[in-house]
């Protein structure tokens, strides 16, 4: 049996979630934090009814902590993981919020099932053909005006490119978990597939052992005098009003 890249990243965080449970769970939720707070940004800019009315869900979601935080502010949010320990796992720790094994390219969802999609610094590990069939999927099950929301490592920070170079990737590797794509880029592959974009800041991220000095108002003031050297890109991009959803081919 041929093993491929999915089947590669299934075993990849079914060996990772325990760990990041057990022994990273501090500086998990810490940086989780961070980025629920730029999807809640993004959301009360790109709706005008209320976060309690919304139903959303978060492509790999892990072992769920976001999930679970956007389920308890909007009307449901459900996770979806392509790990079936990531999701074993997150069913014990978020009884509460309800969490399905499956792959961003293929939702078992109906069209037009949601308001909002969210992913999570996870483009990078989807190679072009695979990120856009991942675009398509969320414009299929996005209502009209739905919301897909994007948040990436900003590969445009000099300190992130070094790093990387460091441990030996590239932002045109191929390899699995390796695929790091810049914002115009994915600005790019939005537009093409139907998406209109109506938020797009960088946005900077405190390292984690100065985690204490962390706050919204201090990430905004960084990131607009410092845009280049950003952690992380945040986009939020709605699906066409007119378009009906695209065929997942």
């Amino acid at each position: 049996m041929n093993t491929t890249i999915e089947d590669m990243q299934r075993e990849s965080f079914n060996r990772i979630c325990e760990e990041v449970y057990f022994n990273r769970w501090k500086r998990y939720k810490y940086y989780a934090k961070v980025k629920e707070n730029i999807t809640i940004e993004i959301l009360n800019s790109c709706f005008k009814k209320s976060l309690n009315e919304l139903v959303g869900l978060e492509i790999a979601c892990g072992i769920g902590h976001s999930a679970d935080y956007l389920n308890s502010i909007t009307k449901k949010t459900v996770g979806l993981d392509i790990s079936d320990k990531s999701i074993e796992l997150a069913r014990v720790i978020y009884p509460k919020t309800e969490f399905v094994l499956g792959s961003a390219t293929n939702i078992n969802y109906e069209n037009e099932h949601f308001d909002f999609v969210v992913i999570f610094v996870t483009f990078n590990h989807f190679n072009k053909n695979v990120a856009e069939k991942v675009i398509r999927e969320a414009n299929r099950i996005l209502k009209p005006g739905g919301v897909f929301v994007i948040c990436e490592p900003n590969i445009e920070n000099i300190f992130i490119r070094i790093l990387l170079k460091f441990l030996g990737v590239s932002n045109n590797c191929v390899k699995e978990g390796n695929n790091f794509y810049k914002l115009n880029e994915l600005k790019s592959m939005l537009l093409n597939k139907g998406f209109i974009i109506n938020f797009s800041k960088r946005r900077s991220v405190i390292p984690y052992p100065f985690r204490f000095i962390y706050s919204p108002s201090l990430d905004f003031s960084l990131s607009k005098t410092f845009p280049m050297l950003c952690g992380y890109f945040a986009m939020g991009a709605s699906k066409k009003a007119e378009d009906r959803p695209l065929k997942n081919i």
